[in-house]
């Protein structure tokens, strides 16, 4: 009886421990798939952080096109018409208005049907956007702020400059508040005032037709990156871009004349 009672005794002891043994494998085997679930989370966490980034960033850029597309477009189309095929400056205007607003009604259009209102913002109905665009034009050609020019001489000279290039500078001055426009037309003892040779192909003289073809912009105390993107925005709309360094170091922004 006492053998039988050891036997069962080391029986029991023997299943005792096997469960433990279980119980501690098990145990294990869930710290083990805890960690690898931490170190996955972790990675899906990095990369969502990644992925967060990338997308604000094609989203701000998508944004910033897309309001200048329609400016791009109204100068871009004028400039070719009056520059490369000899349109009348006034039809070229109208012709790039005229592009800007469909542009400004596609969005729209866009927009309400995005928004489920798509009935009530027709093509048709979009008067809005005419209205919009021939304001801005209107007052692109009469105005420009004192806070963008170098002194109030050079101001009194905006009406006399080319009509493309005041629509040119009013867009400018939108997205970079800090521009300054330094000169416009200047005059043969304007050159002799500086000490230079008057130059009598200048298009900052008053041209055939009857304007100055030719502005220029301040560029000292200005990051190097904020003139390239002005620079190239002038490009972009087909003026001619050269940085001068005569006088002052500047931005000498001219339009082409027909055929030229």
């Amino acid at each position: 009886m006492a053998h039988k009672r050891r036997e069962s005794k080391s029986s029991y002891g023997s299943r005792a421990a096997d469960a433990r043994d279980r119980i501690d494998e098990a145990l294990r085997r869930m710290q083990r798939s805890r960690g690898k679930r931490t170190r996955r989370a972790g990675g899906r966490s990095t990369m969502s952080a990644g992925r967060i980034v990338a997308v604000v960033a094609v989203v701000l850029l998508t944004v910033v096109l897309a309001v200048a597309l329609p400016f791009v477009v109204w100068l871009r189309l004028s400039i070719a018409l009056y520059a490369d095929y000899g349109v009348n400056q006034w039809l070229a205007i109208t012709c790039g208005v005229g592009a800007a607003t469909i542009v400004i009604m596609v969005y729209v259009r866009y927009l309400a049907v995005k928004l489920g209102v798509g009935r009530l913002v027709t093509l048709s109905r979009s008067r809005a956007a005419v209205v919009l665009v021939g304001a801005f034009t209107i007052w692109s050609l009469l105005f420009i702020s004192a806070a963008n020019v170098k002194s109030d001489e050079v101001r009194t000279t905006y009406r006399e400059t080319h009509p493309l290039l005041r629509m040119s500078l009013a867009v400018l001055v939108v997205f970079d508040r800090g521009a300054v426009v330094t000169d416009m037309r200047r005059q043969a003892a304007d050159y002799q005032r500086m000490g230079l040779p008057v130059n009598e192909r200048s298009l900052h003289l008053r041209q055939a037709d009857g304007y100055v073809h030719a502005v220029d912009l301040r560029t000292l105390r200005r990051s190097g990156v904020r003139n390239f993107f002005v620079a190239s925005y002038f490009r972009a709309i087909g003026l001619t871009t050269i940085r001068h360094v005569g006088t002052a170091d500047h931005l000498h922004v001219s339009l082409p004349m027909p055929g030229g």
